[in-house]
């Protein structure tokens, strides 16, 4: 049971990990880092995310999109050179908490988020 929850988690992940033309997929496991190495675009992070939730009956209440995935500023990006992109993605995403595979997977079996509130409290040290 334990690694069918993994394993139905991975899948959910792997339907927005597919190869095209500007980004190649990678082989998912549990410490993949889902906001790094998928390379998704906000609305599509946001669907991955609610797609999880829905499909594994997850109460999402304590989850906040915004410490994970962020919106690029398409101005800046756009009159940059392919370095300063590259650092600003790179800014971006030490801005965010990390979000891996794991993390899902815990949250699945517990159908809660189990992180959010907990980074809130690490805050408040």
């Amino acid at each position: 049971m334990e690694s069918d929850i993994q394993q139905q988690v991975i899948s959910v992940i792997d339907r927005y990990n597919s190869p095209s033309l500007l980004k190649k997929g990678v082989a998912v496991t549990l410490n993949t880092e889902i906001n790094k190495e998928l390379h998704l675009s906000l609305p599509m992070s946001e669907t991955l995310m609610r797609g999880y939730f829905d499909a594994f009956l997850i109460d999402s209440s304590n989850y906040n999109h915004e410490l994970y995935f962020r919106q690029e500023s398409k101005s800046a990006l756009l009159f940059s050179s392919s370095n300063r992109r590259a650092n600003h993605w790179d800014l971006e995403m030490e801005r965010v908490r990390p979000l891996y595979v794991y993390m899902l997977v815990r949250s699945a079996r517990a159908k809660r988020w189990l992180y959010d509130i907990h980074f809130l409290i690490e805050q408040l040290k």
